[in-house]
């Protein structure tokens, strides 16, 4: 209990350039990482 806390807690913190090793976490980085990508490209006019 106390140990996935503390991971989800890293998993939250982790800056975009470290890519989790795991399914499901390693899932939803890459959606956060392409709506990021996506919305920054929106602001600058290119779509």
């Amino acid at each position: 209990m106390n140990r996935q806390s503390e991971k989800s807690a890293q998993s939250s913190s982790q800056s975009p350039m470290q890519t989790p090793n795991e399914g499901p976490e390693f899932e939803q980085w890459a959606v956060a990482v392409k709506r990021q990508m996506i919305a920054s490209l929106k602001r600058k006019g290119i779509s």
